[in-house]
């Protein structure tokens, strides 16, 4: 049985906290924006003229660091934004339109990373990863041109798409993967982080719909952050 993300953060972090009694714990909140993009492997019987690109992406979230010698075990929670330009099937009656757009996909991110701190006069440099698992809050596809429209002037309205259904224009609602970060830390607290996520779930669910173009659909993000560490 899948647990909600906001259940699973509950439980990591009231875990810790025992931990966090006997261990030096900070708090750190961190802010920033990157690229996001899909990967999405093409059936071989399928051509698309427009290839897939990355779209500007948004992570914001909160993070505890739990820190014994140079290791520290970081949880967090994030609002994060991934996507990507890409290729899809949309309807006016009973055409159909081979539509390229940007597909924008929004997640509540729980990550969980272990990194290594390095001090050096002023800071301390810091890199590592660790899992992180995600659920899924909102999604649209904003079209950009229509390859057999009459008309393409590029002034298109974003179409909902749904998390957790089996119908149409959907998505699996839980995602996870893997993330590698590496940063500076500044002595008064401010940190400047980069960070490169990689899905390992097929988020694309088993439908005519979704199925037509792609045999699976990850996601792919890299972001550049800045946080302050709380004394």
């Amino acid at each position: 049985m899948k647990l909600k993300p906001l259940l699973i953060a509950y439980l990591l972090l009231a875990g810790l906290s025992s931990f966090a009694q006997e261990k030096p714990v900070t708090f750190s909140f961190k802010t920033g924006i990157g690229t996001a993009s899909l990967s999405r492997p093409r059936k071989e019987d399928i051509v698309i003229h427009d290839a897939d690109k990355s779209i500007f992406g948004f992570s914001g979230g909160a993070y505890a660091s739990f820190t014994v010698g140079n290791i520290s075990l970081q949880p967090g929670i994030n609002y994060v934004t991934k996507g990507g330009k890409t290729t899809e099937e949309t309807y006016q009656g009973d055409i159909v339109f081979n539509t390229y757009g940007k597909l924008r996909l929004t997640y509540l991110q729980v990550p969980v990373n272990i990194l290594y701190n390095i001090a050096v006069p002023g800071g301390n440099f810091f890199l590592g990863g660790g899992p992180y698992i995600a659920k899924g809050l909102k999604a649209s596809f904003t079209p950009v041109s229509l390859d057999n429209a009459s008309e393409n002037n590029g002034d298109f309205k974003p179409i909902p798409y749904k998390f957790g259904d089996e119908s149409f224009r959907t998505f699996k609602s839980f995602d996870y993967g893997a993330n590698l970060l590496a940063g500076f830390r500044i002595s008064s607290g401010l940190q400047f982080n980069f960070g490169y996520e990689i899905g390992l779930a097929n988020i694309q669910t088993k439908n005519s719909y979704n199925n037509f173009y792609y045999t699976g659909t990850k996601t792919r993000s890299f972001i550049f952050s800045i946080g302050y560490q709380i004394p």
